[in-house]
């Protein structure tokens, strides 16, 4: 129900995670969705990180994917079934959420013509 309540419901989760400027930490960005990614932290700045240093990430990414792919298999479960009460909570935030994003284009809309 939890991962079926974000934003980024239906998008895949993240294979890799960069972070650069060399924190160690993830400042709570996609923190869900990241569990079971590979997290890279890079010390260079974001500007100055070049296509060597996304090839770099790669490599390392590459190197661990079979024992991620191993902890996810293992963690693979069957999604249980929803209640009713909660099948409708999910319906009304499908609903709030395009009824939201209609709104925003329709703004989006009226300033772009104006």
């Amino acid at each position: 129900l939890l991962s079926q309540s974000l934003y980024t419901r239906g998008s895949p989760y993240p294979d890799l995670y960069i972070r650069t400027s060399g924190e160690k930490r993830l400042s709570d960005f996609l923190l869900y969705q990241s569990a079971y990614s590979y997290l890279h932290f890079s010390d260079v700045l974001w500007p100055d990180f070049t296509a060597w240093h996304l090839l770099a990430a790669v490599f390392h990414y590459q190197r661990t994917y079979p024992q991620l792919a191993r902890t996810r298999a293992s963690l693979s479960t069957v999604e249980p079934r929803l209640s009713e009460k909660a099948v409708k909570f999910l319906q009304t935030l499908d609903e709030n959420h395009w009824k939201t994003a209609a709104c925003i284009m329709t703004n989006y809309s009226k300033e772009v013509h104006v």
